[in-house]
């Protein structure tokens, strides 16, 4: 139990996530010719199912989750804590868009997307961890003469 290295592991989570949700949503905007700001990762409004704009960001999001179950196997390494930092990175996700936003998200929408997007990244996570976990170790065998 090492809490410096699971805060690190968090910090490292929530960059790469935000990293991945830019990456996304960058392209899908300059394809489809939208300004992009920081409101479109951090207030719920933005995500819907009525316009092109709320279905880029859902699909942004999704991508993102996606991206997250590799990087939860490649950060945390363990099927065991998967589900734990999924959940704390969506937790953090949810106060930064609380305290942007100044108001708690009340969306449907939203929370539909959060709550698929954090199962995805988390069986998809969990997934990945567990086939690592079960590759065979590799045993040295000196080489005969």
């Amino acid at each position: 139990f090492d809490p410096v290295l699971i805060a690190y592991q968090i910090v490292c989570l929530q960059c790469f996530f935000y990293l991945s949700m830019a990456v996304f949503l960058s392209l899908l905007y300059a394809i489809f010719d939208f300004k992009i700001s920081l409101d479109h990762f951090f207030i719920p409004r933005f995500i819907n199912f009525i316009s092109v704009i709320g279905w880029i960001e859902t699909a942004c999001s999704l991508a993102s989750a996606i991206v997250g179950a590799y990087l939860l196997s490649i950060i945390v390494e363990k099927s065991k804590k998967c589900v734990d930092f999924t959940f704390t990175l969506y937790f953090i996700h949810i106060v930064i868009c609380t305290f942007y936003h100044q108001q708690f998200p009340l969306d449907w929408e939203w929370w539909l997307v959060i709550v698929v997007s954090s199962v995805m990244m988390a069986s998809i996570g969990e997934y990945i961890c567990s086939r690592n976990e079960l590759e065979d170790i590799p045993l040295y065998t000196p080489p005969f003469d």
